[in-house]
């Protein structure tokens, strides 16, 4: 949480789904993290907006690769 707020200078609470998908692809792309470390900022990630902060219905967590209908 505290590189969210360095990166986008905003308390991680404010933050819309929009931006924190942008955050991770940037991370990849730009950074070029290494999966392990993606794989734990989205764990950490996902227990502050769902749990904590009760963010249910972002999507960006859903772990289903194929996202057509079955």
């Amino acid at each position: 949480m505290r590189l969210l707020h360095q990166h986008f200078g905003a308390d991680p609470a404010t933050l819309g789904e929009d931006p924190f998908r942008d955050y991770i692809l940037h991370v990849k792309t730009r950074k070029a993290w290494k999966p392990k470390t993606i794989r734990q900022t989205v764990a950490c990630a996902r227990l502050f907006f769902i749990e904590m902060l009760g963010l249910a219905e972002w999507r960006v967590f859903l772990t289903d690769p194929d996202p057509r209908p079955r």
